[in-house]
């Protein structure tokens, strides 16, 4: 169970009121210092100690005498030390007068003086009032005050103080005419501006791991941090419990105007890339588009929906960081791996090995495939993938000729597809009809 938050009063101020006295009375059993002007009208009230919540009335109260220094300071009045947050200052109830602990401790107790240091007025041990002890302050902290836990102001009384406190002019004593109408116009026109608070997830079955949030640690360690006592379970993001339940590779078919490249993916391994790269393919990302770098004897380029080399995107909207495995290499025709511009910029874009395939979007997520082992991209590239089908279209797209950039000079065209399908049945007809000729001019010969 999370312990109640420690908010300390100083001993400056008054206990109910919670600001700076200026009349100080103190109880006489606790020493719980409260302002004259505040505490007697709760007491005619209330009838009860504000703080601790047990009955007192005002008889019960003793005038204080603080010594102050010339900078208005509070202090002892013998040793003439300043009073800090830690230093043990009591009253004797008597005279009310406010001394350092070490004071009436060398000069009265061990003396067996016990006669008020300023004007000797006798008094016994029991008359001694701690005011503050460094090691007990329970009696400082404002969230255990009898009226801050049960808030005894009337309903009336909390939407009034609400009402005061929302004015932005409550803070403002005097104001002239033009002050006033601006704050009026200003109250009316402005709108607060909106804090989302974040949810905190929480863990469960499948997604609590095996470490926690570590804010027990940070609690105890950090003066700037929340006191925790009780460990929580770290949460693992979606994609970290998604990835560890697969198990199996991926198969994806592409399809190009050369013929099929069957094509299996380390999902397992690479779970990002594979994902990205499937999930283009069923969304009809790569459709249409083409291979825009070739290099005989190295790789096949593709994954640019512009087909410019420079375009695409993730899935994500972003580059994802590398996914590299030791055990995956680009040492064979075929490989298929994501192309990229550095670490952990990989997008669209893919290659193969001896024939690469890069598939790019914008920040340069490609792929390609190789054609022959370059061994010299491990580290380099994620290898996601190789040709396991197409070995027949894959040299075809080996062979497509360059320009001097590696683009294809040959792309193909459904319209000049048709072009040619249509040229190729006009020739033919026309040959039909050739021939056809010839045969009649023979027979009219005989």
């Amino acid at each position: 169970m999370q312990r109640a938050v420690f908010k300390r009063l100083p001993i400056t101020h008054c206990a109910l009121s919670l600001l700076p006295f200026d009349d100080p009375v103190c109880s006489q059993d606790d020493g719980i210092i409260f302002d004259l002007a505040h505490i007697i009208p709760y007491l005619k009230k209330h009838g009860v100690n504000p703080v601790t919540g047990k009955k007192m009335t005002a008889k019960e109260l003793i005038h204080l005498k603080f010594d102050k220094s010339s900078d208005g300071s509070f202090r002892c009045p013998v040793t003439f030390r300043i009073f800090t947050p830690t230093s043990h200052i009591v009253a004797i109830r008597q005279t009310g007068n406010v001394y350092s602990y070490e004071a009436v401790e060398e000069l009265n107790l061990k003396r067996g003086h016990l006669k008020d240091l300023l004007n000797d007025e006798p008094f016994q041990r029991k008359d001694i009032i701690v005011l503050q002890d460094p090691t007990h302050l329970e009696k400082f902290n404002i969230e255990q005050f009898h009226h801050i836990k049960l808030d005894l102001k009337t309903k009336a009384e909390i939407e009034a103080e609400n009402k005061a406190l929302s004015d932005p002019r409550f803070n403002i004593r005097r104001m002239n005419n033009e002050t006033k109408e601006v704050l009026e116009k200003l109250a009316k026109e402005y709108v607060p501006p909106r804090s989302e608070e974040l949810v905190e997830e929480a863990a469960d079955e499948l997604n609590a791991a095996h470490y926690s949030q570590g804010r027990v640690a940070a609690g105890l360690t950090s003066t700037t941090m929340e006191p925790i006592t009780k460990q929580k379970a770290a949460v693992l993001d979606a994609d970290t419990v998604k990835y560890s339940r697969v198990k199996k590779n991926g198969y994806v078919r592409l399809v190009t105007n050369y013929g099929s490249l069957n094509i299996e993916l380390y999902c397992k391994e690479t779970p990002r890339a594979c994902e990205n790269f499937i999930r283009h393919c069923s969304s009809g990302y790569y459709n249409n588009s083409k291979f825009h770098r070739i290099i005989r004897n190295f790789m096949m380029q593709g994954g640019d929906p512009t087909g410019t080399g420079k375009g695409g995107d993730s899935i994500w909207g972003r580059p994802f960081k590398d996914e590299i495995v030791r055990s995956l290499s680009h040492d064979q025709r075929g490989v298929l791996s994501m192309a990229n511009q550095g670490n952990d910029t990989n997008k669209s874009q893919f290659s193969f090995s001896n024939v690469c395939i890069l598939l790019r979007k914008a920040c340069f997520l490609f792929s390609f495939i190789t054609f022959r082992s370059c061994k010299y991209l491990d580290g380099k590239h994620t290898v996601f993938g190789r040709v396991v089908g197409g070995t027949d279209t894959l040299q075809a797209i080996e062979k497509v000729e360059t320009d001097e950039t590696s683009r294809p000079l040959v792309c193909f065209s459904s319209f000049l597809h048709r072009n040619l399908q249509l040229c190729s049945v006009r020739s033919s007809v026309l040959l039909f009809f050739m021939r056809f000729l010839q045969l009649c001019n023979a027979e009219n010969a005989y």
